[in-house]
């Protein structure tokens, strides 16, 4: 993976921990269970931090390559 392209994917990941840190800050389970949206958000934030992580294994293997 060039350089760039590293960065793009390790800065998604950051930003989408950090987003996760903020929402569930001051939460227990029953609050995130109890909001759709709050519960959602999270998975979606996981899902970025795994899409971001195949993405890199796939490149690695030559997935992409022509």
């Amino acid at each position: 993976m060039a350089p760039r392209e590293f960065r793009h994917a390790l800065d998604d990941i950051l930003a989408a921990i950090d987003g996760i840190q903020r929402a569930t800050a001051g939460k227990d389970l029953a609050d995130y269970t109890g909001d759709w949206l709050l519960k959602h958000g999270v998975q979606r934030g996981i899902e970025i931090i795994s899409e971001a992580l195949l993405a890199d294994r796939d490149r690695e293997d030559g997935a992409d390559a022509p």
